[in-house]
């Protein structure tokens, strides 16, 4: 895949984002489903899809993209998972990962299982140590807030 068609998949990507944002998750999804058939292997696409997935509370098939961009990730990039470096979020290429396992956490939070949304959470915030978003949902989890309770507020 050469350099243009790694840009037309980022702006894809950013699209599908852009869409989720304004809370059009149909239309997000049918960009992710896109980016994906265009390449397989792209991370972000099955990150992406993931998320959408997630907000139209489809949890099993959510955590399914998850393991599909995961599998990528070791397969093409990682050697041993977790990666035993830090990422850096200004890194369009550590962005997927970190997103991916910030995505693990919360599907695993919102179903309840504290103990491997923490477990994810961590990692995140070991990986990308300069984030809040890990640090803030430990905090949730320590402070023994629940999904709905965080939805209601």
């Amino acid at each position: 895949m050469g350099k243009q068609d790694q840009e037309i998949l980022a702006n894809l990507t950013h699209k599908g984002r852009e869409a989720l944002k304004a809370l059009d998750p149909d239309s997000a999804e049918a960009i992710f489903r896109d980016i994906i058939e265009i390449d397989e292997s792209y991370v972000d696409g099955w990150v992406g899809l993931a998320q959408v997935l997630y907000e139209k509370g489809e949890l099993t098939n959510s955590l399914k993209a998850l393991d599909k961009g995961l599998k990528i990730l070791r397969s093409t990039r990682f050697k041993s998972w977790p990666p035993s470096r830090k990422l850096n979020w200004a890194k369009d290429t550590d962005k997927p990962v970190l997103r991916l396992v910030h995505q693990y956490g919360l599907i695993y939070y919102r179903q309840g299982d504290h103990t491997k949304a923490k477990k994810y959470f961590e990692l995140e915030a070991k990986l990308g140590p300069d984030r809040d978003a890990p640090k803030s949902m430990l905090r949730d989890i320590k402070n023994k807030k629940s999904y709905k309770s965080l939805k209601n507020e």
